[in-house]
């Protein structure tokens, strides 16, 4: 009884409905005084949930994002820069494959709910297959005859 007059705000059975989905259902809230209480929504995050969150936590996600990010940068880089400089390669499709990839895992990782990682494994093949293609039509179409049909196509 003690804990309840101390509270800053306390509220009881607490319904959130987004349509015919019940996110929240009886739920009671109560804050007290230096405690942070969140209530996250499906704009940004695809689920709802009830928590307390620090700080802390908040900045470990930002930095485990954003060196998640940075790697993979690094590793689309990388391979743009071996394509390009080392092995000769022109290769115009990479950034289109990488954005298509990626437009594939998120479609198969929000529809079925698979992890975009194993997309990219089940994926990799086809995406093989896929730029074998498109790299021969590349080197019928300009390599094969020649520097002279290169002058017309412009990165």
């Amino acid at each position: 009884m003690e804990e309840a007059m101390t509270a800053l705000l306390h509220v009881d059975n607490i319904t959130k409905r987004f349509g015919g989905f019940v996110a929240l259902d009886g739920i009671e809230l109560e804050v007290q005084p230096g405690e942070r209480l969140g209530l996250i929504g499906p704009n940004a995050v695809s689920y709802t949930h009830l928590d307390v969150y620090k700080r802390q936590d908040l900045l470990l996600n930002a930095i485990a994002a954003g060196l998640l990010l940075g790697g993979f940068y690094a590793a689309v880089t990388a391979g743009v820069s071996i394509s390009f400089g080392m092995l000769d390669i022109v290769n115009i499709a990479h950034p289109a494959f990488i954005i298509l990839g990626s437009y594939i895992a998120y479609y198969f990782n929000i529809k079925y709910g698979v992890d975009p990682i194993v997309v990219s494994i089940i994926a990799l093949p086809f995406f093989y297959a896929l730029g074998a293609g498109v790299y021969q039509v590349y080197y019928l179409s300009f390599e094969k005859r020649g520097q002279e049909s290169l002058r017309g196509l412009a990165f």
